[in-house]
């Protein structure tokens, strides 16, 4: 007897609790629609993205949070349209217990800055992605210029297939490989500012402390000649001397030639 009065106890419960979240979830379709509760992850230090806008874009494809119920809100509508902004990583849209609307959103991670021998410039970004520039943020990072012919590309540098057929004489796989070294190492990443692919498709670097060019070479054996760069720096030069000398050459193995002005 004792065991059917508890099961009756928690069925009632349960039938409580279902009837309580159908009137909440009846009771938030027909509630007018608040201002979104927008969260934008900036631990990247970067700001491709606004809470504002956000909120335009939504008043754009009619989702006046002013004037809209927020049963007439589609989520998945407003996630796929933030995803295809310019920054954003990945996004989530849902909306809370409370009935608001809640935005979370992961910003891009970009390590350098291309510019193509037609004029053409985006951002090239840790997942190997390319990504176009924005108008209102500037991310400082890596600039990459010289003779590079490749567009912006939708393929990721990481794909499996992006050195197939047509795209085997890209440069964007060796750009991304040697960037993304350098953004892995606090003092490359500090001293290293502009990398240029000269006519032979070899790479020189611009330091920011010192008037040399450091000649890389190809993009090869990339962990020995950045090596071999950090311990002239740390032990064969002093940093009143960094304006002596015009390039600093890695490209041979075993062995690293500077020349003097």
């Amino acid at each position: 007897m004792m065991k059917w009065l508890v099961i009756s106890c928690w069925s009632l419960f349960a039938i409580a609790i279902v009837m309580l979240l159908a009137f909440t979830s009846q009771e938030n379709v027909n509630r007018a629609c608040e201002l979104p509760t927008i969260n934008i992850d900036s631990s990247n230090g970067h700001e491709f993205i606004r809470a504002k806008d956000i909120l335009q874009m939504m008043k754009d494809i009619g989702y006046n949070y002013e004037s809209i119920s927020l049963g007439a809100v589609n989520c998945k509508d407003i996630e796929h349209r933030i995803l295809g902004m310019t920054g954003v990583a990945n996004a989530e849209v849902y909306k809370s217990l409370s009935g608001s609307i809640k935005v979370d959103i992961i910003q891009r991670n970009p390590i350098c800055r291309i510019w193509n021998k037609n004029g053409v410039n985006f951002y090239l970004d840790d997942k190997g992605c390319a990504m176009p520039i924005t108008p209102h943020y500037t991310a400082r990072v890596v600039v990459v210029n010289g003779h590079i012919n490749e567009p912006m590309l939708k393929t990721s540098v990481l794909d499996p297939n992006f050195g197939d057929s047509l795209l085997q004489s890209l440069k964007l796989d060796n750009i991304y490989q040697l960037v993304n070294h350098i953004e892995q190492d606090d003092f490359l990443k500090a001293q290293i500012v502009q990398v240029y692919v000269n006519k032979d498709g070899e790479y020189e670097l611009v330091p920011r402390v010192g008037n040399h060019r450091i000649m890389f070479g190809k993009v090869e054996d990339i962990e020995n000649k950045f090596k071999k760069l950090k311990v002239f720096y740390e032990k064969g030069i002093q940093p009143e001397e960094f304006n002596l000398y015009d390039t600093i050459t890695l490209k041979y193995k075993n062995q690293i030639i500077c020349s003097k002005r």
